[in-house]
């Protein structure tokens, strides 16, 4: 037993120092596919069920898909989340990345199955020798709308 709880921490300290080493680009790649797996876990576990334990289990599993990502005192938007997920890397491609020394910027378009296309823009923090996403914005018509 003692072995096996070794073998964890083991694998979950290299799977952060793969995170570390992570640039913007991959960073929203990973995103992508964990937001996707979030939002459809969450729809599916709400659909016909409202209760405050449904609720407060993703409100949780939605934190801990910010702590993966962002600094440890970020503090994101109010959830949402439907039956077509706002972030799926089949459906949402990057467009640009732009890195300076400490920040970044990746431009992605996300093209919904109705054929609507949504620009995003992840803002990411280089500090403590990893980057950190800082927000995700829907940009529309050159204004910017924080939706992380």
């Amino acid at each position: 037993m003692k072995k096996l709880i070794l073998l964890i921490l083991c694998a979950a300290t290299f799977a952060f120092a793969d995170d570390a080493k992570r640039g913007p680009e991959q960073l929203v790649l990973a995103f992508m596919r964990d937001y996707m797996a979030w939002n459809d876990r969450s729809y599916l576990a709400s659909k016909g069920n409202h209760s405050q334990a449904v609720n407060r289990k993703i409100e949780s599993d939605y934190q801990a898909l910010l702590r993966k990502y962002c600094r440890p005192d970020f503090s994101g938007e109010p959830i949402a989340y439907g039956s077509e997920s706002s972030h799926d890397p089949a459906k949402e491609k990057i467009v640009s990345v732009s890195i300076a020394s400490s920040s970044a910027v990746v431009a992605t378009q996300h093209t919904g199955d109705t054929g609507f296309v949504a620009d995003y823009e992840y803002q990411f923090v280089f500090t403590k020798g990893r980057w950190y996403l800082e927000q995700v914005y829907y940009v529309d018509e050159g204004k910017k709308y924080p939706g992380l």
